[in-house]
């Protein structure tokens, strides 16, 4: 009996890197699995059924694991509601679900063209939030569920060529924290995961060609993944973790003390920038 025995989960980018390797965790757990993704290239063009449905099979045989699969592109017009009805369907209620599905775009932020922020927005902003909206009535009616997102470091620290990546993967930190203040009261945990994983996506990435090939593997995010939507993390909700390798890390938002000025008219450009250079030290 796994920590996750008969607990249903909807797992989204399942296919590949740490979508894949969670599955495997899930399915390792006990956990009764609805699987998506679209089996297209790294920038989420295109549809292969057939790399979801032999990962599909490999649960399986493996672990005796109940798997269903859906291919669908997530960034198309109510795809993931209907994909989240489909998995109510079918599974009958929804304990857990994993927003792991992603795209790439290597493009400095002067050139983000207005159809790829479009499609890097779709896949990762209007789908974690079309999660919600789907799965989230369900859990409130039974006082019980959990969300696990996936973000990024572009989020927190930027990245060279990946502007568009940082604006969509702080805007999931950012409904994260909302969704877990919100469902709260409703015993519904929320949670984000910053992985710094070697997959498709990444690995022709700086760090990754510096680090070992086996090094920052998928499935040291993935058994942290499948432990946010485990009975055990009951008390956490509203927390961004960070995940590479073998360490856990936690990322915390704080204001500095600050710079203040005297009185409460507005100062000049000079003594308002004398301020902000004193904020800065801090």
């Amino acid at each position: 009996m796994g920590v996750l025995s008969n607990k249903t989960v909807l797992v989204t980018g399942a296919a590949r890197g740490i979508g894949r390797a969670t599955s495997e965790v899930l399915a390792r757990e006990g956990a009764r699995l609805f699987l998506s993704d679209s089996g297209g290239d790294p920038s989420g063009v295109g549809l292969d059924p057939s790399v979801l449905e032999s990962l599909a099979a490999e649960l399986r045989k493996r672990h005796g694991a109940e798997v269903h699969t859906d291919c669908r592109d997530l960034s198309a017009p109510h795809a993931t509601e209907t994909l989240v009805a489909t998995a109510l369907e079918v599974l009958g209620s929804l304990n857990g679900v994993i927003a792991s599905a992603g795209v790439l775009l290597d493009r400095p932020a002067y050139r983000t063209d207005e159809e790829s922020l479009d499609r890097m927005l779709g896949i990762h902003v209007r789908h974690v939030l079309a999660l919600l909206g789907a799965a989230a009535p369900s859990m409130i009616e039974r006082k019980e569920g959990a969300f696990a997102f996936c973000a990024g470091p572009a989020a927190f620290f930027g990245l060279r060529g990946h502007a568009a990546e940082g604006a969509a993967q702080a805007a999931v930190i950012g409904a994260m924290r909302s969704a877990a203040l919100e469902l709260r009261k409703h015993d519904v945990r929320v949670n984000a995961v910053v992985p710094s994983a070697r997959t498709r996506l990444t690995e022709a990435l700086p760090l990754y060609r510096s680090i070992d090939a086996d090094s920052m593997a998928p499935e040291h995010v993935a058994v942290t993944l499948a432990y946010l939507i485990s009975p055990d993390a009951a008390d956490v909700t509203g927390e961004t973790i960070g995940v590479a390798g073998p360490r856990t890390y936690t990322f915390r938002i704080r204001e500095s003390p600050g710079a203040f000025g005297e009185g409460k008219q507005a100062s000049d450009v000079t003594t308002a920038g004398a301020r902000l250079r004193e904020a800065l030290k801090g």
